[in-house]
């Protein structure tokens, strides 16, 4: 790999529009959350959020580094490039979304519903693609992308939040996270492995977490 100069400002601006979208959805489930990001330092929303500001700047600089292309180092400037987005329908898949398509790239993103997906996608505009995928049942994954075609960049953020305590543990539930978290990502990437574009340009961003 090589490092590539993050947009940093691009990417606070992103991942701003991400937390004012957490503050909705908190408030219709009465749950507290913190602010919504406006008025604040970039530099305090780099260190409170760096791995969301991370994944995003990263996400940014994918299909556009060209670090294999004849012109390596600039811009490829291509008519379209195709992003997967898995888990696109809300939070920051969402936002990744929606800026694939203002830059001009198609998007196919995906959420456990297909119905769902595709109205999200509809909403995005006409480059964007909904389809159904269940990281947490990884055998249903490869039908689920069965009609993506070649992929430029590849985005993992699908997640499921759950208190799970240990003296309330429910082994099902925590299975289903560690299928999902691990075997889901896992899978997805191998059944598109053959469909990425094999240059410089192309990456996959993992989202990931931290166990409280």
């Amino acid at each position: 790999g090589r490092a590539v100069e993050v947009d940093a400002e691009r990417a606070v601006g992103l991942l701003r529009r991400v937390r004012v979208a957490q503050v909705v959805v908190a408030e219709d489930q009465h749950r507290p959350v913190g602010g919504s990001g406006e008025g604040v330092e970039p530099v305090e929303l780099l260190s409170r959020h760096r791995a969301a500001v991370l994944a995003v700047a990263a996400w940014i600089q994918i299909g556009r580094s060209g670090a294999a292309s004849p012109n390596a180092g600039a811009d490829l400037n291509l008519d379209s490039i195709t992003a997967v987005v898995i888990g696109g329908t809300s939070g920051i898949g969402l936002e990744i979304a929606k800026d694939v398509v203002a830059r001009g790239d198609k998007v196919v993103l995906s959420g456990r519903d297909l119905a769902r997906a595709q109205e999200v996608a509809a909403s995005i505009g006409e480059n964007a693609t909904g389809v159904a995928v269940d990281l947490s049942e990884p055998h249903t994954i490869r039908e689920g992308l069965k009609d993506v075609g070649t992929v430029n960049g590849l985005v993992l953020v699908a997640i499921e939040r759950d208190a799970n305590t240990v003296r309330d543990y429910d082994v099902d539930r925590a299975t289903r996270l560690v299928v999902l978290k691990l075997v889901g990502y896992t899978e997805t990437i191998h059944v598109l492995c053959d469909r990425l574009v094999p240059d410089g340009g192309t990456g996959i961003v993992l989202f990931g977490g931290r166990a409280k």
